[in-house]
């Protein structure tokens, strides 16, 4: 897939998080349990140890040679996990969770999540699981986006290292 077209995607997604967000009414799963900054934390440790339990490494994140690159790739990961994430865990968890609680809304939103995925389904849905499990334990959705922005930042680094092992140029 091309840059732009990626871009594209994450355009798309913008579009339809923000339209979700102005049209359905969804309350929280629960109150917030932290407030914003030690959800935040919360959220960035569980995806770092998320990504460090299913790679079974210490995730280290080289500096990059390309800044320009890595801001790039900055910005796209953490806007696709906020997209992600208010699909995902605010709306599908959140409407499920007001209708029949939040055991079926964290499987409904994780396997949803996972299914939508092309690789690695069984490790999509450990990390739909983690996501909404942050969520529903602080019940701040920016928690979750950090957790999700921070693990798909790790893999993103891990995997162009391996392609430049791959493939020096």
């Amino acid at each position: 897939m091309t840059t732009e077209a990626l871009w594209f995607r994450v355009l798309v997604g913008i579009g339809g998080a923000a339209t979700a967000l102005a049209v359905v009414e969804v309350p929280p799963p629960s109150e917030p349990a932290l407030s914003r900054l030690p959800a935040m934390g919360l959220g960035l440790a569980c995806g770092l140890a998320l990504f460090a339990i299913l790679s079974l490494q210490v995730p280290r994140v080289p500096p990059s040679r390309d800044p320009a690159r890595w801001v790039i790739r900055l910005a796209f990961v953490v806007t696709w996990a906020a997209v992600e994430e208010i699909l995902w865990r605010w709306l599908v968890l959140g409407v499920v969770a007001t209708a029949s609680g939040w055991p079926l809304a964290l499987a409904a939103s994780s396997l949803g999540f996972a299914a939508v995925h092309r690789v690695g389904k069984m490790s999509q849905l450990a990390t739909g699981t983690t996501f909404g499990g942050v969520y529903l334990a602080t019940g701040r959705l920016l928690a979750a986006v950090v957790a999700h922005a921070a693990y798909n930042l790790v893999l993103a680094e891990a995997l162009a290292r391996t392609r430049l092992r791959a493939h020096p140029t």
